[in-house]
């Protein structure tokens, strides 16, 4: 080999090498912003997630504080496991009626609403009238009326038929009161 064979030789090879040098730096600067890109991502996501849990912190320190209103507010509106079947509707209101004297004729759970279409238990507002075995006592029938008032509006008075007995004006006949369950769907 010659003299000028090996400069030419070590000179293609500095130029691979170069060449080598400029592609393995690209590579490893591509890769490099890669795992910056991923890392950045990665940081965002458990700053959000720190930031999430401190407000889920925050809202049960401030729910734990707030006791006796979440307590009321779950008392609104009955869930539809507890009044899932209207057993317990008829439960509750007899319990109402025995406490004032009252006796309850019939419960008609396909009463129609405003719209006057019957109410489907699914969900939401469930519409029914109770009819009360007369005669009866205007202030017997006020304190049943209360009493459901009281009932931490899960049931409210829809409407009210009274109408004085014939035979005592101080007594009411055929009264029906027309309610409404307020279910959570």
């Amino acid at each position: 080999m010659t003299a000028t064979k090996l400069r030419y030789i070590l000179i293609g090879m500095i130029i691979l090498m170069i060449i080598a040098m400029g592609t393995g730096s690209w590579w490893l600067r591509h890769s490099l912003s890669s795992q910056v890109i991923q890392t950045d991502h990665a940081k965002i996501d458990a700053e959000l997630s720190q930031l999430e849990s401190e407000k889920l912190q925050k809202l049960q320190i401030f729910l734990v504080n707030q006791k006796d209103i979440v307590d009321r507010a779950r008392q609104i509106a009955a869930d539809g496991q507890q009044y899932s079947y209207q057993d317990q509707v008829v439960k509750d209101l007899t319990t109402y009626a025995t406490r004032d004297g009252l006796s309850i004729s019939s419960f008609d759970f396909g009463a129609t609403n405003a719209s006057g279409k019957t109410s489907q238990p699914s969900g939401g507002k469930t519409a029914f009238t109770v009819n009360l075995l007369a005669p009866i006592r205007y202030d017997q029938v006020l304190s049943f009326l209360h009493q459901i008032e009281q009932n931490s509006t899960k049931m409210q008075i829809t409407s009210l038929t009274l109408a004085p007995d014939p035979r005592n004006p101080a007594q009411i006949s055929n009264p029906t009161i027309g309610l409404e369950v307020f279910i959570k769907k």
